[in-house]
């Protein structure tokens, strides 16, 4: 029967070449026929199935720690009075690993909470089912607007919430992990303000012309507001019933030298949002209405920062009045001094050709961190203007100059040795941090990072090795 429903419904495109008469598409180029129902039963005959991939799985919205749901009670009442009474058949596991039926419940918009109850079911444990799913899954989210995303974000929820041994993977897939950013000088400084984002949340699919989630909510605050909001609603409540995903969100470095967490920056958006939101206009046309859906996210944001405060108290990193602060301590990177390559090696093949892993071991200026979600003091107040960069007030031959990239410097950067020098020789320089001063200091990153620290008299160096 399954196999029969999802032949109807894939057409052409069905992986059953011989299973039926000749297929005629419904289809128009306008318009999409009504099979919202249509896939509604295929998820309860599923949810009826055994499924021999996964014999022992839980119920499929069975999320711990999260609030008992329509999904939960629906699962529950299938398992009780209807016992799961059949096989699928082979033609039935071609059809459901068939990703074109995904793609397209997901582009035509069809039942998406039906659509994550079969995708949450044959994912579970499935390495290579989850990793054609979050595939799939962040290249729409990179095509569409807010209110085609609506699918996506369904899914997405329920599929990074599934309690099994694949959760770090998914996260990775879906929403990135963290990586320093090069400039356009392809180098680690800032430089034209601290909004710049110097972190970059990769995913590691590596798919062509798209992003990571959360580069999707960071990267769109300020160019597609109504997507990042709709985006972020889902996110925060992700966040409120996941642990394992909050724990990883939070030991996520900030995305911009203004915050201290990815998380800063969600209450600023939201209540920008909402004061657009009393001086915009909301279409007639549009369901999407943006008052009330940043008034939940708002109320989202106060629940889960119970949570981040409460594992900020458990921190032992030392808290400074006026600065934003993480559960690690966080830096600032300067310009690159060197690079070298400490060893390239063939780790095997792929597509005919060879692949390749190397390593290698750059030296760049670092120095802490100090952001409020407004400015960063680990700067000088005179050399910030509305936190772009005041490069008339820096002097080549400060420690500040050390982290800012400007058009005339190469990689490895013209004027280092004044700098060094400088630093060496003299006690630090006029232009000076509020309270703080910005040292010189030199560090190997390679990421990810493990580090070994050293003592010097004149200057710390934390070498920094990894893959």
């Amino acid at each position: 029967m399954i196999a029969v429903l999802m032949d109807f419904f894939l057409e052409k495109r069905s992986p059953l070449v011989n299973f039926a008469e000749k297929k005629h598409p419904i289809a128009g180029r306008y318009t999409n026929p009504p099979y919202d129902s249509l896939i509604q039963l295929l998820s309860i005959l599923i949810q009826r199935a055994n499924n021999k991939l996964n014999p022992e799985k839980p119920s499929p919205y069975l999320i711990q720690n999260a609030q008992v749901n329509f999904f939960d009670f629906f699962s529950l009442i299938i398992d009780i009075f209807f016992k799961k009474k059949f096989d699928l058949s082979e033609n039935d596991y071609k059809c459901l690993s068939c990703i074109e039926f995904y793609e397209r419940c997901l582009k035509e918009n069809y039942d998406a909470t039906s659509v994550s109850i079969i995708i949450t079911i044959f994912a579970y444990e499935n390495h290579e089912f989850s990793f054609q799913i979050s595939t799939i899954l962040l290249k729409g989210l990179n095509r569409v607007n807010y209110e085609e995303s609506k699918p996506y974000l369904e899914v997405i929820y329920y599929f990074l919430s599934i309690p099994d041994n694949l959760i770090f993977s998914r996260i990775h897939w879906v929403l990135g992990f963290p990586q320093p950013s090069l400039n356009k000088f392809d180098a680690f400084a800032l430089t034209y303000g601290l909004e710049e984002s110097n972190i970059d949340y990769r995913s590691s699919l590596l798919i062509d012309a798209g992003t990571s989630y959360l580069n999707v909510l960071f990267q769109n605050r300020k160019k597609w507001e109504n997507l990042c909001m709709v985006c972020l609603h889902k996110f925060l409540l992700l966040l409120n019933i996941s642990p394992n995903i909050l724990e990883y969100v939070l030991l996520l470095p900030p995305p911009c030298a203004l915050y201290a967490k990815f998380t800063d920056w969600f209450k600023p958006f939201i209540t920008g949002f909402l004061a657009d939101c009393k001086y915009g206009y909301t279409s007639v046309y549009s369901s999407f209405n943006k008052e009330e859906l940043a008034t939940n996210a708002l109320n989202l944001y106060q629940a889960l920062e119970e949570k981040i405060n409460a594992s900020l108290e458990k921190s032992s990193i030392i808290k400074e009045e006026g600065i934003q602060h993480s559960l690690f301590p966080i830096y600032l990177i300067g310009k690159t001094i060197k690079e070298d390559k400490l060893f390239e090696d063939k780790i095997g093949e792929k597509n005919g050709g060879e692949v390749h892993l190397a390593c290698y071991e750059t030296t760049v200026y670092y120095t802490d961190s100090k952001p409020t979600g407004e400015t960063n003091k680990a700067f000088p107040e005179e050399v910030i203007m509305e936190n772009a960069f005041n490069c008339k007030e820096i002097d080549p031959i400060s420690d500040v100059y050390n982290f800012i990239q400007f058009k005339s410097d190469d990689k490895v950067v013209v004027g280092f040795e004044n700098s060094k020098t400088q630093d060496n020789e003299h006690e630090a320089s006029d232009i000076m941090p509020i309270g703080h001063e910005i040292k010189l200091e030199e560090t190997k990153e390679v990421a990810p990072a493990a580090m070994e620290e050293e003592n010097n008299d004149t200057l710390m160096k934390k070498k920094i090795k990894g893959k």
